[in-house]
């Protein structure tokens, strides 16, 4: 119990004094403050920050009996608070301050690919205008600034509006650990964006596009014509396994998707909860990817490499396949076959769009795209809605009140 209690005590400060003279006391190369006391007690100093309070740096102490232990348990300490920093708004720079709250507070949140491209906004942007002002020197004008440069340099509205989030979002998290007092990103005004306009593939480009995505493979045919019939994003469409369909029911469902994370693709969870979703398939679409599962059987016996991962769409050796594979390889057809600004991802808008035009209801529509707010979908498809204006006037003429009587008033007599 007694040797419990002196655990527990907080450790003394090292006491002030000459250090005891060794011929060991000569310190190795990354060290840091390491010396002995005249009590034969070693100790180490590693400074860990800056109080937001008072100004003054934090240190913490280390002792051992040997100069070994207390070397290690300093490796240790500056490795676990490598990403401390001064948190003090008149000290920090903007840099620093959007680097600690990536690493702190959003790398655990978001996807692994979420999280590379908040890095890339910071690294390619935010440092590049704004990084050596101190976090509390940072104005609205600075920033307005960096929004135009950034479209001056060429850049689309959704890269400046990015960077701008990735830079919000840390100065809120300062805004809660009251390291600042006002917010500087209220006044800044974003880049109206224009609403692109979205027009479906006709028959005769979705015909020569399932011609040439059979004749690149038999796989990648499978591919578009899924994304035909399903809408599903790149990821998920890749991220498929066949104990995920019921080829007897007809049914796909999504659980999953393929990152491309630094270690190479690897499998994710869904990007929202709304994007676990059940999906009915058409018959043809079925009956195809039965074939699909048969010639893929074949193909697994004939392999020594083939990793079983059960992937409805792997690679060449059963591994998920790169998403930007995919990609290039639409991209490749695509030239091929003259269809231009069209890429993969505008597949999805395709189906969402022949839904829309075909009258079905903005809600079925969220479900089957996997949208957690139905404001997405009806802000991107909504104006594709056909004869809305006339369903609309039609529905107030049959609803206008004492029609009979507002008719016989506008019948003014003849002059």
């Amino acid at each position: 119990m007694k040797r419990m209690e002196e655990e527990a005590k907080p450790v003394e400060a090292p006491k002030k004094g000459r250090p005891k003279k060794s011929k060991d006391r000569k310190r190795t190369n990354g060290e840091g403050s390491i010396y002995q006391r005249p009590d034969g007690l070693w100790v180490g100093q590693v400074v860990i920050g800056r109080s937001a309070q008072t100004g003054k740096l934090v240190k913490k102490y280390i002792y051992g009996r040997d100069q070994s232990d207390v070397v290690a348990k300093k490796n240790k300490l500056l490795q676990e608070t490598r990403d401390v920093i001064e948190l003090d708004a008149d000290t920090v720079t903007v840099a620093e301050w959007v680097d600690h709250y990536l690493s702190q507070y959003a790398k655990n949140r978001v996807r692994e690919n979420t999280y590379a491209s908040y890095r890339w906004m910071l690294e390619r942007y935010i440092k590049k205008y704004l990084g050596s002002i101190r976090l509390g020197k940072l104005r609205s004008i600075q920033i307005q600034a960096m929004v135009n440069k950034i479209l001056d340099s060429g850049c689309s509205a959704r890269t400046a509006e990015y960077a701008f989030a990735v830079l919000r979002a840390s100065i809120r998290q300062a805004l809660k650990e009251e390291i600042l007092l006002r917010d500087p990103t209220l006044a800044v005004r974003l880049p109206r964006k224009k609403r692109q306009e979205i027009k479906p593939l006709t028959e005769q480009q979705w015909t020569s596009l399932f011609q040439a995505a059979a004749a690149e493979s038999p796989q990648f045919y499978m591919e578009i014509l899924v994304e035909w019939a399903t809408g599903l994003r790149r990821s998920e469409l890749i991220g498929l396994r066949w104990s995920d369909l019921d080829l007897k029911v007809g049914t796909l469902t999504v659980n999953r998707a393929v990152m491309n994370g630094a270690a190479g693709p690897t499998m994710s969870e869904t990007k929202t909860d709304a994007s676990r979703r059940t999906l009915a398939l058409p018959p043809t679409v079925l009956t195809a990817l039965k074939n699909h599962k048969r010639q893929q059987a074949a193909k697994k016996l004939k392999s020594e490499v083939w990793r079983r991962n059960d992937l409805v769409f792997p690679s060449s050796v059963g591994t998920p396949q790169e998403p930007s594979v995919v990609s290039r390889t639409f991209a490749h057809i695509a030239t091929k076959i003259g269809l231009t600004g069209v890429s993969f991802h505008k597949l999805r808008h395709d189906h969402a769009s022949r839904l829309v035009m075909a009258g079905i209801h903005v809600k079925k529509i969220q479900a089957q795209l996997g949208h957690s707010n139905i404001s997405v979908t009806m802000d991107t498809y909504s104006h594709l809605a056909p004869n809305a204006r006339d369903e609309i006037s039609a529905l107030l003429e049959d609803t206008l009140p004492n029609q009979q009587i507002i008719t016989k008033i506008h019948q003014f007599p003849k002059k």
